[in-house]
C-alpha cells in the first residue's frame, strides 16, 4: 500500500480514487445554519448489500474513507458499513463525522465496529462549534452541546481501549462563532483536553448564507493557535498514528493554503477531484465534487469503476485542474500527492516528531530524577533505622581508691 501511496506523486493517469466522501444519509437531526447538504430525505439509500457491491469495483489505491451525511449514525447499519469498506477494500483509515447527539448507538456502534477482526483505523469526528447554548443555536437542536460533550466523553473513554481508535473534535467557522473562536479553543484544550482539534470553513450554499461572512483575521488566528501547539505537541492532533505526523503536516498546510486562496481568490495549486477524490452520495450518484453540479452517473445503474473511468471523467479531470475552494477534504489529497508540497510537509513531519521525542525524553529523565531521589531518600531511611535510636554514652564513674 504505501509504494502505491508514492507512485500517486508522479503518477496519477488512469488511477482510482485515494480519497472517498460517502454520504451515507441525507437525514439528520439537526439544522445547522451553515450546512449546505440537501436534506432531501425521500432519496433512496444504498444498502448495505448495495454498498458491498460497489466496495468490490473500488480499486486499490483507496486508503481514506469519510462516511458522512446529514447524521451518519441514523443509519443502524452504519458499523456494518464501516466494515464493508475493511473487508472489501485497501481503506486504511475509516473517519465518520458526527455531531454527537445520539451518544448511546454511537458508543456501542463504534464499539462492534473496533471489536471486528477486518477493522484497521477509525476516527471519529465530533462537531463542536461553540460553547453551551450558544452552539445549540447554530445547530439548532436542543441540547446538543450536552450531548456531544457526553459522546466525546465516553469515546474518549473508548480510546484508552482500542490503539487504532481516535476521537477528534471539529469546528466549523461561520459568521454566528467567529469572534470566539479563540475562547473556544481554550475551552476544548485545556477544559475538555482534547488531543485533536481540526476546523472547516463554511462552504457552499449554507442554509443561512449569511454564515459565509467570515473574517479571515479571526480564521488566521484560530489556524495559528491550533498549528502553534501542534508544531509544540502541545495538542498532539493524530502522533498516534504510523503516519500521523504526516497528517499534521498536512493539515497545517491545508489552512495556510485555504487562507492563500481566500484572501487572493486565485488558483493556487491543482486539484485532483474526480482523479484522486471523489464523492459517492446516498442515493448511489457518484460525483467528482461536493461543490461542483457534475455527476459521473449512478452505480446503481452502471459499475464504479466503469464511471470512474469514464470519457466524461477524462474531461472533468481536465476542465478541474485550475480550480480552486477552501474545501478541506480535498485540498488534503491535493497537498499530499503534488511534490511541489513534498519538502515543506516533510520537513513540518519531522520538526513534530523531533519535538514530540524530546518531550518524551525530558519526561523520562525528570521521572528518573525523582526516582532516583526517592531511592537515595528511602535508604537513608533504611540506614536510619538499622542504626536504631542514638544512645547517649554512660558517664564513667570516678575510681576512688580506698585507703
Amino acid at each position: 500500500m504505501f509504494m502505491r501511496l508514492v507512485s500517486l506523486l508522479f503518477w496519477k493517469r488512469n488511477r482510482m480514487p485515494v480519497y472517498l466522501i460517502h454520504s451515507v444519509t441525507e437525514r439528520c437531526n439537526a439544522r445547522c445554519t451553515h450546512c449546505f447538504v440537501d436534506k432531501d430525505c425521500g432519496k433512496r439509500e444504498l444498502t448495505l448489500e448495495e454498498i458491498a457491491s460497489v466496495c468490490e469495483r473500488m480499486g486499490k489505491d483507496l486508503f481514506h474513507v469519510c462516511l458522512s451525511g446529514g447524521e451518519p449514525f441514523l443509519r443502524a447499519d452504519l458499523p456494518e458499513i464501516a466494515r464493508t469498506y475493511f473487508e472489501k477494500t485497501p481503506a486504511q483509515v475509516i473517519r465518520i463525522s458526527t455531531n454527537g447527539f445520539l451518544t448511546e448507538r454511537i458508543v456501542t456502534g463504534t464499539r462492534r465496529l473496533l471489536d471486528h477482526p477486518s477493522c484497521r483505523n477509525v476516527v471519529i469526528e465530533i462537531s463542536l462549534d461553540d460553547i453551551g447554548a450558544r452552539h445549540d443555536r447554530i445547530r439548532l437542536l436542543e441540547r446538543s452541546f450536552d450531548r456531544a460533550i457526553q459522546t466525546y466523553r465516553a469515546l474518549e473513554a473508548l480510546q484508552e481501549e482500542y490503539d487504532n481508535f481516535f476521537v477528534n473534535v471539529n469546528v466549523t467557522v461561520c459568521k454566528s462563532n467567529q469572534g470566539r473562536l479563540l475562547e473556544l479553543y481554550a475551552y476544548l484544550k485545556n477544559e475538555l483536553g482534547i488531543r485533536n482539534i481540526s476546523m472547516t470553513l463554511t462552504r457552499g450554499t449554507p442554509d443561512d448564507p449569511i454564515e459565509k461572512q467570515v473574517d479571515m483575521g479571526n480564521y488566521r488566528a484560530f489556524a495559528e493557535s491550533v498549528e502553534s501547539d501542534l508544531m509544540q505537541q502541545d495538542v498532539p492532533g493524530y502522533s498516534g498514528l504510523l503516519h500521523g505526523y504526516l497528517v499534521n503536516a498536512q493539515n497545517v498546510l491545508a489552512r495556510q493554503r485555504i487562507i492563500e486562496t481566500v484572501l487572493s481568490n486565485k488558483f493556487i495549486s491543482r486539484c485532483y477531484a474526480g482523479n484522486l477524490s471523489g464523492v459517492l452520495e446516498s442515493d448511489g450518484r457518484l460525483r467528482p465534487c461536493e461543490l461542483r453540479p457534475e455527476i459521473f452517473g449512478n452505480v446503481r445503474e452502471q459499475k464504479f469503476d466503469e464511471l470512474w473511468q469514464s470519457a466524461e471523467a477524462r474531461q472533468f479531470q481536465k476542465d478541474c485542474a485550475n480550480c480552486y475552494c477552501t474545501h478541506e477534504c480535498f485540498i488534503a489529497p491535493n497537498i499530499v500527492f503534488n511534490p511541489s508540497y513534498t519538502p515543506k510537509m516533510l520537513q513540518l513531519a519531522g520538526a513534530m516528531l523531533l519535538r514530540h521525542y524530546r518531550r518524551k525524553v525530558t519526561r523520562t529523565l525528570r521521572a528518573a530524577g525523582k526516582s532516583v531521589r526517592a531511592r537515595g531518600h528511602e535508604r537513608a531511611l533504611r540506614e536510619e533505622v538499622s542504626r536504631g535510636p542514638e544512645r547517649k554514652a554512660k558517664p564513667e564513674l570516678p575510681v576512688v581508691e580506698h585507703p
